[in-house]
């Protein structure tokens, strides 16, 4: 079901979702709607959901039931419960997941998603000055870095939304110790050092 087009759609409209039980496909860009409703939960057939462009703020915490999604795609300001991500087996792709430097340990959940192959997300940088933003920076990076020893994933794109204080990223700490499985990586917007990844395509 594409309502991509159907700018006129508002929260109401999607009251009664639940009743289309069959739905694999879900496309949802009208600015009017500000959230999903719980009772999306039981479309158990929903294989895509694409909810970009419209004003949700965070997705509801029964969308863990919906345990065929395999690609959801969201604005990366959309916020996950907590605990919510890693309860989403049936993941295969993954965008735009946003992540700040306090919510950087979310991004250990993916490491329970052994399906997850392509995650686009984007990093938002803001950092004070001086000893603590480079800690905070330091930290926010090494969780990314986990996602290329704890996740099969094939394809990762980065990119970073960043204030005028920039802390420049060096990939040496990315390298996982064990062989890893990431095919495709695309940073944009990055400051980037130490760049020094075999077989792996850089974009």
């Amino acid at each position: 079901l594409d309502l991509g087009n159907f700018w006129g759609i508002e929260d109401h409209h999607l009251a009664s979702i639940e009743k289309l039980f069959l739905l694999k496909y879900l496309c949802l860009s009208s600015g009017s709607i500000t959230k999903l409703p719980e009772k999306i939960g039981e479309l158990q057939y929903l294989e895509t959901l694409d909810v970009r462009g419209t004003h949700i703020k965070e997705l509801p915490s029964t969308i863990t039931k919906l345990q065929r999604l395999a690609h959801l795609y969201v604005d990366y300001g959309v916020r996950f419960p907590d605990g919510t991500i890693g309860q989403m087996h049936s993941l295969e792709e993954l965008r735009e997941y946003g992540v700040d430097n306090e919510q950087g340990e979310s991004l250990q959940e993916f490491s329970k998603l052994t399906k997850l192959r392509t995650l686009q997300i984007e990093l938002i940088c803001i950092f004070p000055e001086g000893l603590e933003g480079v800690r905070q920076a330091e930290d926010l990076y090494s969780y990314v870095g986990t996602l290329l020893s704890s996740c099969d994933l094939h394809n990762l794109y980065i990119r970073v939304s960043s204030d005028d204080i920039i802390y420049p990223l060096s990939l040496d700490s990315w390298l996982p110790a064990a062989p890893c499985s990431l095919r495709k990586l695309c940073m944009s917007e990055a400051p980037v050092y130490k760049l020094c990844m075999s077989e792996i395509s850089v974009c």
